[in-house]
């Protein structure tokens, strides 16, 4: 709420109050069910699209987005305080490269891996009928780009969605040991800070032909990324 209030954002959280066997009208059934049913509740209460979304049962929700391009742009997912670093590298790629961004909070990719394999297993049990989509497809399918995940715990965290994003996936973590340090020398170290997801943008743009590789290289130079550097896991 405090990160919402300084943003000048609406804010309010919906708990999903269990799994399973959780009991009340609202609870019952499945993620994807509660899901639909928070959306459709936010639609009805809301009135404009100023509004930081928080579904503490873990969907991915857009909060930012710039847009005008209609080639170069990139889809961030980010989590935990690494988020505030996606926003911050957002506003970096479109004022300094134009490259338009739509950044998306996402609060648990463990959930949003179960929905991908729920969906999965129905329309395994189910091959003559039309395929249905997870809860990430829905989200991601019809936007442009490829996509980028930043997290503040190991890659594998935001890995477990990539099989059900149906598009260019990369991800950034803290792999490597302990450290001590400060948070800024920290997520410098494990590159996830918003310097180095602007560089690792630009190069990902790049790698999909979106745009010319001199702006990553550029970028790399700017913010003094050392391309010999180990990874942090062999350090």
């Amino acid at each position: 709420s405090k990160f919402c209030s300084k943003l000048k954002l609406g804010f309010f959280a919906i708990e999903y109050s269990g799994h399973g066997k959780s009991s009340g009208k609202f609870t019952q059934g499945n993620i994807t069910k509660w899901s639909n049913q928070v959306n459709f509740f936010i639609k009805k209460k809301v009135k404009n699209n100023k509004l930081g979304k928080n579904l503490s049962a873990s969907i991915s929700n857009k909060i930012k987005e710039s847009s005008s391009s209609k080639e170069a742009k990139i889809q961030l997912l980010g989590s935990g305080t690494i988020l505030r670093e996606m926003m911050a590298a957002s506003d970096i790629l479109k004022k300094e490269y134009q490259v338009d961004s739509e950044v998306w909070s996402v609060t648990s990719f463990n959930e949003l891996r179960k929905n991908g394999i729920e969906v999965e297993r129905q329309n395994l049990l189910n091959p003559s009928e039309t395929n249905k989509k997870s809860y990430i497809e829905e989200c991601l399918g019809k936007q442009q780009g490829p996509i980028l995940a930043a997290t503040d715990y190991m890659r594998i965290n935001a890995d477990q969605i990539r099989s059900f994003t149906k598009k260019s996936f990369y991800s950034l973590g803290t792999d490597g040991y302990g450290r001590s340090d400060t948070r800024k020398n920290l997520r410098r170290f494990f590159e996830v800070d918003k310097e180095h997801i602007v560089a690792y943008s630009l190069s990902v743009l790049a790698k999909e032909q979106l745009i010319t590789s001199k702006y990553a290289e550029d970028a790399i130079k700017k913010y003094d990324i050392d391309k010999n550097k180990p990874m942090p896991t062999k350090m």
